[in-house]
């Protein structure tokens, strides 16, 4: 059976909300395999930029042809969401959440986990460098 991979993802808007940006690294056994970076056409808060990272995270490990996968962020809301464990539902969130468990069929198992700004270092790195073009 296939090792387990990891997909960390980053989102990132300015106060203003105008561009957002997303990073994301995959990485197997250690190693990174491949990452994508860069900035969301739309405007949105940081919020709508983390789901838009979580939604290019799963789609860099479906074109790597990933079939087992932790996907790790550093956004509580998003986690919380993808786990069931979330208070309020509001309706964007709703709509993004209703993709992303969509877009999580492609994989024979999938885990969402919260990791601190520290381990989630590149990803974010990628998303802040897609701003400064």
């Amino acid at each position: 059976m296939e090792d387990m991979q990891e997909v960390y993802f980053h989102g990132t808007a300015p106060p203003s909300g105008d561009p957002m940006s997303v990073g994301v690294v995959l990485v197997r056994d250690g190693d990174e395999i491949d990452r994508v970076s860069g900035v969301i056409s739309y405007p949105g808060d940081r919020e709508r930029a983390q789901w838009e990272a979580l939604l290019q995270a799963m789609a860099l490990a479906a074109k790597h042809g990933v079939r087992r996968v932790v996907f790790k962020g550093d956004s509580m809301t998003v986690i919380n969401y993808m786990n069931g464990s979330t208070i309020g539902r509001g309706f964007e969130s709703m709509d993004y959440y209703k993709v992303a468990r969509k877009d999580q069929l492609r994989f024979d198992q999938s885990f969402f986990q919260w990791v601190d700004g520290d381990k989630n270092r590149t990803a974010i790195g990628l998303s802040r460098a897609a701003l400064e073009v």
